[in-house]
């Protein structure tokens, strides 16, 4: 039978701060910490099971990462 478990509201995600504020090859950066978190595995026992990143490109223009495991999806 199919079991479901509701993780407590401590469980450790934390939200990563990258500034590339001024930064000329900005995209090209963004584009690699994309590439990194698509790659990253997760850790199926200890999760979490979702990260996330907020990559700041200039003070008005933020991009925000979510990745998360298909099984939490």
């Amino acid at each position: 039978d199919p079991v479901q478990r509701i993780a407590p509201a401590d469980i450790g995600f934390s939200l990563q701060l990258q500034v590339l504020t001024g930064q000329a090859d900005a995209e090209q950066q963004l584009l690699a910490i994309a590439t990194e978190e698509a790659e990253e595995g997760f850790d199926l026992l200890n999760g979490p099971l979702v990260r996330g990143r907020l990559v700041c490109l200039a003070d008005d223009d933020h991009v925000l990462l979510v990745t998360m495991h298909h099984i939490v999806s």
